[in-house]
Protein backbone atom coordinates (compact mmCIF):
# COMPACT_ATOMS: atom_id res chain seq x y z
CA UNK A 1 0.00 0.00 0.00
CA UNK A 2 1.37 3.39 -0.95
CA UNK A 3 1.06 5.73 1.97
CA UNK A 4 1.86 9.58 1.95
CA UNK A 5 2.03 11.23 6.06
CA UNK A 6 1.40 14.85 6.56
CA UNK A 7 2.49 17.16 9.21
CA UNK A 8 3.39 20.71 10.02
CA UNK A 9 6.95 19.48 11.14
CA UNK A 10 9.09 17.10 12.99
CA UNK A 11 10.20 17.24 16.47
CA UNK A 12 10.35 15.79 19.94
CA UNK A 13 6.61 16.61 20.25
CA UNK A 14 4.36 13.53 20.99
CA UNK A 15 2.44 13.28 17.86
CA UNK A 16 6.11 13.67 15.56
CA UNK A 17 7.09 10.96 17.65
CA UNK A 18 4.11 8.64 17.35
CA UNK A 19 4.14 9.60 13.31
CA UNK A 20 7.63 8.42 13.46
CA UNK A 21 7.30 4.99 15.20
CA UNK A 22 3.97 4.97 13.08
CA UNK A 23 6.19 5.54 9.80
CA UNK A 24 8.69 3.34 10.54
CA UNK A 25 6.87 0.00 11.64
CA UNK A 26 4.22 0.77 8.33
CA UNK A 27 7.85 0.74 6.42
CA UNK A 28 9.08 -2.42 7.98
CA UNK A 29 5.74 -3.71 6.65
CA UNK A 30 6.47 -3.46 3.29
CA UNK A 31 3.93 -0.53 2.33
CA UNK A 32 5.61 2.11 0.35
CA UNK A 33 5.29 5.14 2.80
CA UNK A 34 6.43 8.79 2.24
CA UNK A 35 6.71 11.42 5.15
CA UNK A 36 6.02 15.14 4.42
CA UNK A 37 6.83 17.34 6.73
CA UNK A 38 5.88 21.43 5.93
CA UNK A 39 9.00 22.82 7.56
CA UNK A 40 12.87 21.64 7.35
CA UNK A 41 14.21 19.51 9.52
CA UNK A 42 16.29 20.85 12.42
CA UNK A 43 17.78 17.89 13.42
CA UNK A 44 19.03 15.10 10.96
CA UNK A 45 18.80 12.32 13.65
CA UNK A 46 14.87 11.93 12.86
CA UNK A 47 15.88 10.46 9.50
CA UNK A 48 17.05 7.70 11.06
CA UNK A 49 13.55 6.97 12.76
CA UNK A 50 11.65 6.26 9.67
CA UNK A 51 13.03 3.23 8.31
CA UNK A 52 13.15 2.58 4.83
CA UNK A 53 10.45 5.41 4.47
CA UNK A 54 11.35 8.85 2.14
CA UNK A 55 11.20 12.43 3.81
CA UNK A 56 10.09 15.05 2.02
CA UNK A 57 10.04 19.15 3.20
CA UNK A 58 7.81 21.41 1.68
CA UNK A 59 10.47 23.86 3.40
CA UNK A 60 7.67 26.74 4.56
CA UNK A 61 8.14 29.60 6.13
CA UNK A 62 5.68 31.33 9.27
CA UNK A 63 2.40 32.21 8.34
CA UNK A 64 0.04 30.99 5.98
CA UNK A 65 1.34 30.09 2.42
CA UNK A 66 -0.94 30.13 -0.29
CA UNK A 67 2.33 28.26 -2.37
CA UNK A 68 1.56 25.57 0.15
CA UNK A 69 -1.80 24.73 -1.31
CA UNK A 70 -0.26 24.24 -4.50
CA UNK A 71 2.60 22.10 -3.08
CA UNK A 72 0.45 19.80 -1.33
CA UNK A 73 -1.49 19.41 -4.17
CA UNK A 74 1.43 18.68 -6.65
CA UNK A 75 2.81 16.19 -4.19
CA UNK A 76 -0.41 13.81 -3.97
CA UNK A 77 -0.17 14.21 -7.46
CA UNK A 78 2.82 13.12 -7.85
CA UNK A 79 2.95 10.64 -5.55
CA UNK A 80 -0.72 8.85 -6.06
CA UNK A 81 -1.09 7.72 -2.52
CA UNK A 82 -3.76 5.40 -1.55
CA UNK A 83 -4.01 6.67 1.85
CA UNK A 84 -3.02 10.36 2.80
CA UNK A 85 -2.93 10.74 6.93
CA UNK A 86 -2.51 14.27 7.79
CA UNK A 87 -1.80 14.77 11.41
CA UNK A 88 -2.06 18.17 13.35
CA UNK A 89 -4.81 20.76 12.93
CA UNK A 90 -2.95 23.03 10.74
CA UNK A 91 -2.46 20.33 8.18
CA UNK A 92 -6.08 20.32 7.46
CA UNK A 93 -6.41 23.37 5.52
CA UNK A 94 -3.66 22.88 2.80
CA UNK A 95 -5.40 19.11 2.15
CA UNK A 96 -8.93 20.62 1.70
CA UNK A 97 -8.62 21.12 -2.35
CA UNK A 98 -7.04 17.72 -2.38
CA UNK A 99 -10.18 16.32 -1.04
CA UNK A 100 -12.03 16.86 -3.62
CA UNK A 101 -9.38 15.98 -6.64
CA UNK A 102 -8.38 13.01 -5.98
CA UNK A 103 -11.66 10.90 -5.39
CA UNK A 104 -9.66 7.44 -5.18
CA UNK A 105 -7.12 8.42 -2.56
CA UNK A 106 -8.56 7.86 1.35
CA UNK A 107 -7.96 10.46 3.60
CA UNK A 108 -7.69 10.36 7.18
CA UNK A 109 -7.20 12.66 9.71
CA UNK A 110 -5.07 11.10 12.76
CA UNK A 111 -6.22 12.69 16.62
CA UNK A 112 -3.77 13.15 18.85
CA UNK A 113 -4.95 14.73 21.43
CA UNK A 114 -8.73 15.37 22.90
CA UNK A 115 -10.62 16.45 20.22
CA UNK A 116 -11.85 19.39 21.42
CA UNK A 117 -8.45 20.27 22.64
CA UNK A 118 -7.09 19.72 18.87
CA UNK A 119 -9.44 21.62 17.05
CA UNK A 120 -11.97 24.51 19.02
CA UNK A 121 -13.65 25.20 15.74
CA UNK A 122 -16.49 22.97 15.40
CA UNK A 123 -17.03 23.17 11.62
CA UNK A 124 -13.41 22.00 11.40
CA UNK A 125 -14.01 18.95 13.81
CA UNK A 126 -16.76 17.81 11.62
Amino acid sequence: MKILHIIPRIGNGGAELFLLDLVKEQSALGHQVSLCSFRDLTEDFYLSKIGNASFISLSKKDGLSLSLFFKVFSLIKKEKPEIVNCHLPSVFLYVLLPLFFFKKTKFFYTIHNEPLKEEPRLIIRK
